[in-house]
């Protein structure tokens, strides 16, 4: 097992330097377009309904700034929610950040949701028993002190 950054994944593994990777979007699409790489398990399979990435700040920015960390999360989830609704204005920006083909970022898009951001208890605990099982943390923290949906 080696650690790499995602944008040096797929050259690696076209390379040879190793044998499979998991990653998250768009990573794992360019693979896949360039045809050296597929699909073994997609996270549904592994995970249904599984938690990828969150949107954190400090208790310290929390206290401080509870309207602006609300504003900002809530425009994230309205972000999201347009991005799933306009597929060509989602492609457009994935293009200009990201700097990687069309055909990728097509293919990425076609995978990943960002419709519905909010993390229910019921995925909370199943992520927080796969941090113990994993040997992550042996404490992790409960759900009312890690995730506020803000609405």
């Amino acid at each position: 097992m080696v650690e790499l950054a995602p944008p040096e994944m797929p050259a690696a593994l076209a390379s040879g330097q190793i044998a499979g990777y998991c990653v998250a979007e768009p990573f794992g699409a360019k693979s896949v377009s360039l045809n050296f790489g597929r699909v073994l398990y997609d996270s549904k399979d592994l995970w249904p309904d599984s938690v990828c990435c969150g949107l954190a700040f400090s208790g310290k920015f929390l206290r401080e700034h509870p309207e602006l960390a609300a504003g900002l999360t809530a425009a994230v989830k309205e972000a999201g929610i347009s991005l799933d609704r306009d597929h060509d204005h989602a492609l457009e920006l994935a293009e200009e950040y990201f700097k990687m083909s069309k055909d990728a970022l097509e293919v990425s898009l076609k995978w990943i949701s960002y419709s519905n951001l909010d993390i229910t208890r019921e995925q909370y605990e199943t992520l927080r028993e796969k941090v113990k099982k994993y040997g992550l943390s042996q404490n992790p923290p409960e759900y009312e002190d890690m995730v506020k949906n803000v609405r």
